[in-house]
């Protein structure tokens, strides 16, 4: 519920952004094989 506030809430120029925090968060987890492992990604 929490992120559908924040899309919502965020201005449109705010989207890069995001995309881009999104990315970092795919890299960092699947840089990660135990979370890989476990399942999370």
């Amino acid at each position: 519920m929490r992120r559908l506030e924040r899309h919502y809430m965020k201005p449109r120029t705010a989207k890069s952004m995001e995309l881009e925090e999104t990315n970092a968060r795919w890299n960092e987890c699947l840089n990660s094989y135990e979370k890989v492992r476990r399942g999370v990604c």
